[in-house]
């Protein structure tokens, strides 16, 4: 049976592209190396809350992350019509559609072949 649910990350595989998830309602179970979305890499950090499509198989628990989402512990940096997208702590992108205007941020810049009006 397949559900959507709620988990938190309990630890993460960078190079597998995976992470142990537990679920607060289960006491001492982890679904091991669910692996995440492919569309993009950006890996939650240990503790967040993600949700997870469950799904078990007799004793076998496995499943996939869909991802993080926004809830009180997690609220977006930025609202409005745009694009925003945190790299590091440090980094990030932004767009501003009422101004037009890309933002990036980041400790260095590299623009390679860059072709401008």
């Amino acid at each position: 049976m397949d559900s959507i649910r709620v988990g938190r990350i309990s630890s993460i595989d960078y190079k597998k592209g995976c992470a142990d998830v537990y679920f607060e309602d289960e006491e001492n179970v982890i679904y091991s190396e669910l692996p995440f979305l492919a569309f993009e890499y950006n890996m939650p950090k240990v503790n967040d809350l993600v949700l997870v499509v469950a799904q078990k198989y007799a004793q076998k628990k496995t499943g996939f992350i869909l991802g993080p989402y926004y809830n009180d512990e997690n609220k977006p940096e930025f609202t409005g019509k745009g694009f925003f997208k945190r790299l590091s702590d440090t980094a990030y992108i932004k767009y501003d559609a009422q101004k037009d205007e890309i933002e990036i941020a980041a400790g260095k810049v590299v623009l390679k072949n860059l072709n401008a009006d």
